[in-house]
């Protein structure tokens, strides 16, 4: 229980490796976005780029936030993509619906997305992505 608990430090290093990331990945949701040319763009442009941000930022928490894991690679990689489906699906459904119902604009639902799911990405990545090693 007590690896939930999270010293300020590795919070401080979440934010920071996720504002670079997102960063990063708007770039990446603006490229996807000038490709994508069927309905509903916004949203197919946010699964497909989360699709290769997920990689991206996996590799950069690794490195840089979550330094107790230890695991392999390649299983905690796919852990994030399992981790991170359920937030695939809810973000591009949230993303869908503020652009398409709502009516705003889709760089502001990116950012907006990215926040609703800023606590809830901690959690996965904490508990089963980057599990650190207990012996």
């Amino acid at each position: 229980m007590t690896y939930l608990l999270s010293s300020k430090k590795q919070v401080t290093r979440f934010i920071t490796i996720g504002v670079v990331g997102n960063l990063i990945g708007l770039a990446i949701y603006a490229g996807v976005y000038s490709f994508v040319q069927i309905k509903p763009r916004a949203a197919i442009s946010w699964f497909l780029s989360a699709l290769i941000g997920i990689w991206k930022q996996h590799g950069l928490h690794r490195i840089f936030t979550f330094t107790d894991s230890r695991g392999p690679y390649f299983r905690s990689l796919a852990r994030g993509y399992i981790g991170y489906s359920i937030i695939i699906i809810s973000g591009t459904s949230f993303h869908w619906f503020i652009v398409s119902f709502i009516g705003i604009y889709h760089y502001y639902s990116w950012l907006m997305t990215k926040g609703v799911m800023l606590s809830f990405s901690f959690f996965v990545l904490r508990r089963f992505v980057f599990k650190p090693e207990i012996i």
